[in-house]
C-alpha cells in the first residue's frame, strides 16, 4: 500500500513540461538584470572613454606653459549691449584683447583652455571673465593656433562711443589676466596685458598712460 501511495504522489512529468522547464530557463533573468547590466557597460565604456579622450590628454602645467608661445596680441574696447531702458539709452563698453598660440614645445597640445580675467588698473576686483576650450583638437609642435578673442562681461556705461571717447578723462587703464590649463586640470598663470583706449569702429587711439 505503501508503494501505491509512493506512486500515485511521483509527479509525472509530461512531454509539455520539459519545454515549460526551457522557456524558465531561458527567462531566467528578468528586463531589470538585464537592463542593470547595460547600464554597467555603459558607465564602464564612458569611464574608459573619459580616460582615454580627457584623462590621458593632461598636460603637466610647466610643460603647458613653456609649450606656448602668445603672438599677434591686439586689445580694444567693443560694444557688449545695446541698453533702452526707463532711466537711460546708449551702450556698454567691455574691454576685449585676442591673439594666437605657437607651439614651441615638443608634444602636441590638445584639450588647453583660457582663461581671461579683466581688471580696471587700480582696483583688484574683477569686471568680467571669459574662459574658452581653444584647442580641442591637436596642436602639432610649430603649428599656430586661430585667432583667439577674450571679451569681458562688464565695463562702462555711455550713451555712445563718440561720448565715450570725449570723455576719456574718466576712463580707466584695463589689464587681462591670462591663464591656462589642459583637460581638467586648474589654471595657471600665463600673461598679462593692458588694454589699449581704443574703441571698435572709431578711429581714434588714446595711448595707454599708466601713473
Amino acid at each position: 500500500m505503501n508503494d501505491e501511495f509512493k506512486e500515485i504522489d511521483k509527479p509525472v512529468k509530461r512531454d509539455n513540461d520539459v519545454l515549460f522547464d526551457e522557456y524558465v530557463n531561458r527567462n531566467r533573468y528578468g528586463s531589470r538584470f538585464w537592463l542593470s547590466v547595460t547600464l554597467v557597460f555603459c558607465a564602464i565604456l564612458a569611464a574608459v572613454v573619459y580616460k582615454v579622450a580627457v584623462l590621458d590628454k593632461i598636460i603637466p602645467p610647466e610643460v603647458l606653459k613653456n609649450s606656448l608661445q602668445i603672438f599677434a596680441i591686439d586689445s580694444q574696447w567693443v560694444v557688449q549691449q545695446e541698453v533702452h531702458e526707463k532711466d537711460f539709452n546708449g551702450i556698454i563698453l567691455v574691454p576685449q584683447v585676442s591673439f594666437r598660440f605657437r607651439n614651441i614645445g615638443k608634444i602636441d597640445l590638445s584639450y588647453v583652455s583660457v582663461l581671461g580675467v579683466f581688471r580696471l588698473l587700480n582696483q583688484p576686483r574683477s569686471i568680467g571673465e571669459d574662459n574658452q576650450l581653444v584647442l580641442k583638437d591637436s596642436l602639432k609642435p610649430g603649428g599656430e593656433s586661430e585667432r583667439i578673442v577674450l571679451t569681458s562681461g562688464f565695463g562702462y556705461r555711455a550713451s555712445s562711443k563718440e561720448a565715450f571717447a570725449r570723455n576719456s578723462k574718466e576712463w580707466q587703464n584695463a589689464t587681462a589676466e591670462i591663464y591656462v590649463k589642459s583637460g581638467s586640470s586648474v589654471f595657471i598663470y600665463f600673461n598679462n596685458f593692458y588694454i589699449i583706449k581704443r574703441i571698435e569702429g572709431l578711429n581714434m587711439g588714446i595711448d595707454v598712460n599708466i601713473k
